[in-house]
């Protein structure tokens, strides 16, 4: 299963931080909670995409929050009313807090439309790794994908039809949906791209790697047995705010919730 692989490399990460910046952390996720028991995102409202990461790091970190509160906000949330990013969080936060996954759930994640989507294409590599990997470890029936029109340079992957250069985020989601040669193919694509600090980066024309495309990447390729050539220790060091917090690049000044995630999940596969 996809998220019981993904936990237990974050847990692998957190097991690797010391016990400062593990109460620094949990401080952050603490702080984090509004009172409608959501936790605040980079806007500073609350949001069912950061309150899935800061569950992650609660229930990692054993940070003292509200779940009653955030129970309630999630119960109260239409699932119809929301995107594709948001509907799996929801989701998933569910089964985090506890919560019944109802067939109406999934109900309203297939009949969204395509506007719901990145991009507006629910066939985009990302788009169907969001929704096949969610499906998939809830029991669900999934269909098959065709990324053929997504193709990018030898092996690599866009999540636009258009773009002849690949995408690590499009590439890494690729990954996930293919089988065989096409799979293998494509990971040494990706292991390809990894720059010389051992970060990725979002796209070629990127000016630098960063944390989120590092970790998408890292996971992806260790999952399919064809791990990065280089240590991405450095670059994620690069990350590490003094608040415990993990940042995007090196050069961002604030670390956040989601980023602390990637920053942990790239731990974990840091040898």
């Amino acid at each position: 299963m996809f998220d019981w692989t993904f936990y237990r490399t974050l847990q692998k990460g957190a097991r690797r931080m010391v016990p400062e910046v593990v109460r620094a952390i949990r401080y952050e996720v603490e702080a984090a909670q509004m009172a409608d028991g959501l936790f605040r995102g980079r806007g500073g409202r609350g949001d069912l995409y950061y309150t899935f990461f800061a569950l992650l790091l609660a229930r990692l970190l054993r940070a003292k929050i509200d779940r009653k509160a955030c129970r309630r906000a999630v119960e109260a949330i239409a699932p119809a009313s929301l995107n594709a990013v948001h509907a799996a969080a929801a989701i998933r936060i569910r089964r985090l807090l506890r919560l019944p996954v109802r067939p109406e759930h999934f109900a309203a994640l297939r009949a969204l439309p395509a506007s719901a989507y990145p991009q507006g294409d629910p066939d985009a590599p990302y788009a169907r790794f969001l929704i096949t990997t969610l499906l998939r470890d809830f029991g669900q029936t999934v269909s098959p994908s065709d990324l053929s029109r997504y193709r990018a340079g030898p092996a690599g992957y866009a999540n636009v039809p258009s773009d002849a250069a690949p995408a690590v985020n499009a590439t890494a989601a690729a990954l996930f949906l293919l089988t065989g040669d096409a799979l293998r193919q494509t990971a040494e694509s990706l292991r390809d791209l990894q720059e010389p600090d051992g970060s990725f980066k979002a796209i070629p024309a990127a000016p630098q790697g960063d944390l989120l495309s590092t970790a998408t990447a890292a996971f992806a390729l260790q999952v399919h047995r064809c791990p990065p050539r280089l240590s991405m220790r450095p670059f994620l060091y690069a990350c590490f705010r003094e608040t415990g917090l993990f940042a995007a690049t090196p050069d961002d000044p604030a670390g956040d919730l989601e980023y602390t995630v990637y920053g942990l999940l790239t731990m974990g596969l840091t040898a």
